[in-house]
């Protein structure tokens, strides 16, 4: 007992050498009074002492502590010494006692601060939240895996005249198809879209900027799992409940980004919901979906309200002390990475990449389409008999429709040429190697074959065919399965395409060097010339041979044509 009131006054002698001779009467007349009236200081208003509050919120609890009226750090001084605890401990749990009185006389059915719950009205609020996630996930989902549309999106509404002058300065179309573009085009574009950016006038970044958190903050809400925090609610005949140590972590996260009031402009909510529609043209931003958009946006404030009704009704900063037991608690501020500057740019490298490669898949089109005219007086690509993929959407084009197309168009009007003299050399060619007779033979059997498959592959794609009917069938429907069906319709059509193709180049190279070798003109020890060349037809013999270098040379341009359409299509963009 001693040494006990020897430790009380050394604790009281401790804290009485801090004050003042005044403060000490002070406190001395006050308890002779025999009148304790402990009061606490009135919370002040968010909106009338702003200021203030951040400044409080960044003091430490003995801080606070010495802010308080003198007789009131005497008392938590008697009662940390009765409890064996820190004054700041004492302190710490006497203003959350008085907090959760006051939160549970006014949020009866959202909050039990003495059974530590949330309740029925708390899980009220998180449906409403759930609410609007649903709304606005599925833009976000689209994004996920490329953020930058989003800014690169905004940049057409914010600053339009930046937009139009990458467009004018970094358009690799500016260059003919005359020749091939130079070997730093990359470099070239990059330099003029980095001295173009870096003119961003202060006022537009500072809008880009604004609409940037905006967008990020919504992000955040989305992302936030709240199914998993409603699961954590039980339910029970009072209604669904809560422990605050289940939802603790969860709790945090939803204050940080609900703690103050949302706002969303509607060039932000446009852009999002814009950014959620597959664009097919970025470099014109084009999108026949505006009403469906302006619908989205006048939908959105109804939701955005919801978000703001919620943190307005539930003092989440306050909840939040009572279920951490700190009554210094206040969520940390978000932090937002504003890259929207570098995601801007970095997007518009990718649509330049994605430009500069079609500009090379149209380049080597159009290379094509000369050779096309000089080998076999075409000015265009030929069309495949049936495409019936055309039903499912006029932008819509088979990978390798060109390829086929040109090998129907060579079986069809090219080879018949030549029948006739394919015909004469398996009847009366002498081969000086006698493999290369079993190789011709070999030839032909495959050609045949190519024949019979690509008039197959005709016949399927009609109207009345496998491939034509099904196509057909399901190119209207809006069912999930049966668009699956078409999807796969359409794949298999395309690798029996790229079957053929594949088919018939290799067949083509092959063929090429045996004409070739059958002239005397790429002999080798493989390879060989006809030992009759001089003497097959008799006197028609100088029309044989012409027919022949003829037929030697159009499949070699064939070869040529086919390799380079192929090589076209396999570029992606």
């Amino acid at each position: 007992m001693e040494n006990k009131n020897l430790s009380a006054k050394s604790n009281f002698e401790v804290l009485a050498s801090n004050l003042s001779k005044e403060e000490r009467s002070d406190i001395l007349s006050q308890i002779q009074q025999d009148k304790l009236d402990v009061s606490f200081p009135s919370e002040k208003s968010d909106n009338q002492f702003e200021l203030e509050k951040r400044r409080e919120d960044k003091l430490t609890l003995s801080e606070k502590l010495r802010q308080e009226p003198l007789l009131f750090r005497f008392i938590l001084w008697l009662k940390s010494l009765f409890l064996n605890s820190s004054i700041e401990t004492v302190y710490n749990n006497s203003v959350l006692a008085s907090l959760s009185k006051n939160l549970e006389h006014d949020f009866p059915d959202v909050i039990d601060c003495k059974n530590k719950l949330l309740l029925s009205g708390f899980y009220s609020g998180l449906l409403d939240l759930k609410r609007v996630r649903e709304f606005f996930k599925p833009s976000f989902d689209s994004l996920e895996q490329d953020s930058g549309l989003f800014y690169f999106l905004l940049g057409f509404t914010v600053m339009p005249e930046i937009v139009q002058d990458i467009k004018s300065s970094c358009d690799v179309y500016s260059y003919s198809f005359e020749k091939p573009l130079p070997a730093d085009i990359r470099n070239i574009l990059f330099t003029k879209l980095d001295g173009i950016v870096s003119g961003i006038s202060s006022e537009k970044k500072i809008k880009m900027s604004a609409c940037s958190r905006e967008f990020e903050r919504l992000r955040m809400f989305v992302k936030i799992p709240l199914g998993t925090v409603m699961s954590k609610f039980s339910s029970g005949s009072s209604g669904r409940t809560c422990s605050f140590s289940q939802i603790k972590d969860d709790f945090d996260s939803l204050a940080r980004i609900l703690l103050g009031r949302f706002e969303c402009s509607d060039t932000t909510l446009s852009v999002l919901f814009m950014s959620g529609i597959p664009q097919k043209d970025l470099w014109n931003c084009s999108t026949s979906s505006y009403e469906e958009i302006a619908e989205k946006v006048n939908s959105s404030s109804a939701e955005i309200s919801l978000l703001n009704t919620f943190a307005e009704k539930i003092p989440l900063k306050k909840f939040g002390k009572v279920i951490s037991e700190n009554s210094l608690y206040s969520p940390l501020p978000l932090s937002y990475s504003d890259l929207w500057f570098q995601k801007f740019k970095e997007q518009w490298k990718v649509v330049l990449d994605k430009r500069l490669k079609m500009w090379n898949k149209d380049f080597k089109k159009s290379e094509i389409k000369k050779k096309l005219k000089i080998y076999f007086s075409l000015e265009d690509f030929p069309k495949y008999p049936s495409r019936p993929w055309k039903k499912v959407g006029a932008d819509y084009t088979e990978k390798y429709e060109s390829s086929i197309g040109f090998l129907n168009y060579y079986l069809k009007n090219e080879f018949p040429k030549y029948k006739q003299l394919l015909s004469t050399i398996t009847l009366e060619g002498k081969f000086s190697i006698k493999e290369n007779m079993y190789e011709f033979s070999d030839m032909i059997s495959t050609l045949n074959s190519i024949i019979t498959k690509n008039d197959f592959l005709v016949e399927r794609l009609s109207s009345s065919g496998e491939y034509g009917s099904e196509i057909t069938h399901y190119a209207s429907s809006e069912k999930e399965p049966d668009k699956e069906k078409l999807r796969s319709i359409l794949f298999e059509i395309e690798g029996n395409a790229l079957d053929l193709a594949d088919m018939f180049a290799k067949f083509l190279t092959g063929f090429e060097n045996l004409l070739f070798a059958m002239l005397g003109e790429k002999s080798t020890v493989y390879y060989g010339p006809l030992a009759n060349l001089n003497k097959i037809m008799g006197a028609d013999n100088k029309e044989f041979k012409l027919n022949l270098e003829k037929f030697a040379h159009s499949v070699k341009f064939a070869s040529e044509v086919l390799q380079a359409i192929i090589e076209m299509e396999n570029i992606s963009v």
